[in-house]
């Protein structure tokens, strides 16, 4: 998925006879490197995302409420350092793996490409769940590039200085989650979360407050205790507005429902008389 002038270059196989990740070059599918092992034959990668680590950072705020141009190719990130490319790897038992793509030796690679890269790095586990892990990668508002694990517990790929951060999500668990782009709203995102289908935003955990402190994206639940139908932004006023509709009976329906309930249920019919 790494991408050079807007083309692929770069592919990633998980193998699951020989449980090992590979690089590919695209589109002459050409191996790059050699295979990383990735231990018991019993749990076996499930998904592959690429990262770049200091690649997508957001543009830092101008005390006019603008945001400044974004750094020019090989100048300042705002202490990023230079960006690192990652492969991550979701293993079967819930643990992600992480391999730092190695470029040529004397070459500083610059993104994920076969021409940068050279090989896998050696890898880091982190155990995030107990269940098999979905990467999806996206672009959350303010252009910062993540990656969201699905999982019982979803979490948040994002990075500073260079080194990969792990975020908790509230939500309770997270099946799938897709890009899903409107005109009014390019980074929606589409997430099925137990039996329910959410739709919504996540700002980036990365962005700047104060001197390099980080946040993470926070989630508010508000029972309505109606079906909500329609909900707007009313930007002038800082506020949403959301339209719900309910169903109750009529009055006359209402007593009778009452009058039932109150003379309990109806006495069973006689027994018919004795034949003969």
């Amino acid at each position: 998925r790494g991408r050079t002038s807007g083309e692929p270059t770069l592919a990633a196989v998980g193998q699951w006879t020989s449980v090992s990740v590979s690089l590919l070059a695209v589109p002459s599918l050409d191996t790059v490197g050699e295979p990383a092992p990735l231990g018991t034959p019993d749990v076996l990668p499930r998904s592959l995302a690429f990262y770049t680590a200091g690649g997508g950072t957001p543009r830092r705020p101008r005390r006019d409420g603008g945001t400044a141009p974004p750094p020019p190719p090989g100048g300042d990130t705002g202490g990023e350092g230079q960006p690192a490319p990652y492969l991550l790897c979701g293993m079967g038992d819930g643990k992600l793996r992480s391999f730092a793509l190695l470029p040529p030796a004397g070459i500083a690679a610059v993104g994920p490409g076969p021409a940068a890269i050279s090989g896998l790095g050696a890898s880091k586990s982190v155990q995030l769940a107990s269940q098999p892990l979905l990467l999806v990668p996206f672009t959350a508002d303010g252009g910062e590039e993540l990656v969201f694990v699905c999982c019982e517990r979803p979490a948040l790929v994002h990075s500073s200085a260079g080194k990969l951060i792990f975020s908790s999500v509230n939500l309770t668990s997270a099946s799938q989650l897709a890009p899903f782009p409107t005109p009014s709203l390019p980074t929606c995102l589409a997430a099925i979360a137990g039996d329910a289908l959410l739709l919504g935003t996540i700002a980036s955990p990365a962005r700047r407050v104060g001197s390099g402190s980080y946040r993470r994206p926070q989630v508010t639940t508000i029972p309505l205790g109606e079906q909500p139908r329609r909900i707007a932004h009313l930007e002038a006023q800082r506020a949403l507005a959301v339209l719900t509709s309910s169903f109750s009976p009529d009055a006359a329906a209402a007593a009778r429902l009452q009058q039932q309930r109150a003379a309990g249920p109806a006495a069973p019919p006689p027994p018919p008389p004795p034949a003969g």
